[in-house]
């Protein structure tokens, strides 16, 4: 989900609850943005010391391409989402743009 989705919607449940008034209202957009980037942020990183197996990127032919520490890293550097590359190393399939995955042994 979005950010901003979610602090719109705590912002209204909020404001709705009385917690806060239309006057406070920028200030707590403030607070909240930097709240929710900070938790996604962190959740990012744990996700990556989560899924720490090496993996290593092959291409069509299984030639070795490229290894990566864990699926996060992997998926920010040759911009595929992370589920399609656990996708492909569960399946063993290739990913769109012919590039299989493997867990290094």
């Amino acid at each position: 989900m979005d950010i901003h989705v979610i602090v719109n919607k705590t912002l209204r449940d909020m404001k709705q609850f009385g917690i806060i008034s239309e006057e406070n209202a920028g200030e707590a957009r403030k607070y909240l943005e930097l709240l929710a980037l900070a938790c996604w942020e962190q959740g990012t990183k744990y996700y990556g010391r989560c899924n720490g197996k090496k993996i290593i990127q092959y291409d069509r032919y299984f030639v070795e391409i490229n290894d990566f520490p864990n699926q996060l890293k992997a998926s920010f550097a040759v911009g595929y989402s992370d589920r399609a590359i656990n996708r492909a190393l569960k399946t063993g399939k290739m990913t769109r743009a012919h590039h299989y995955w493997r867990y290094a042994k």
